[in-house]
């Protein structure tokens, strides 16, 4: 149904050149994690992107997440449960100015998840 309606346009693979491109030009980004060993494990590298992007962030309510985004920098929805996804992202849409408000503190935080950053923290460890 999403596919015919114009309000969401699925591209397939991305060259990863055109990602900020695309970044710029949707709403909201959604992380959509099922739940499930795999994911209570993984911080997938999209969340950090999304981060720096500025975007509204729309994230299933998973530890994995949480680790990184808070109330503060996402708004998080029932994994597995498309009717809270739809709802959130209804919401980050309705209410531009808590949306944008968190996506300010995202882009704010993701300045701690640079590549140089992240090798700093390894450092620290190994050290």
């Amino acid at each position: 149904k999403m596919a015919h309606s114009g309000a969401v346009k699925f591209t397939g693979r991305i060259d990863y050149k055109k990602i900020p491109l695309y970044l710029r030009a949707v709403d909201v980004v959604v992380i959509p994690l099922p739940e499930g060993q795999h994911s209570i494990t993984t911080s997938p590298i999209k969340l950090f992107e999304y981060l720096a992007a500025g975007k509204p962030i729309i994230a299933s309510d998973l530890p994995s997440l949480r680790e990184i985004l808070t109330e503060e920098t996402a708004t998080f929805f029932e994994p597995d449960n498309s009717q809270s996804l739809a709802e959130s992202v209804k919401f980050a849409l309705n209410n531009p100015d808590a949306a944008a408000q968190k996506a300010e503190q995202a882009y704010l935080k993701a300045r701690g998840y640079t590549w140089e950053k992240r090798a700093e923290n390894i450092l620290k460890f190994i050290q």
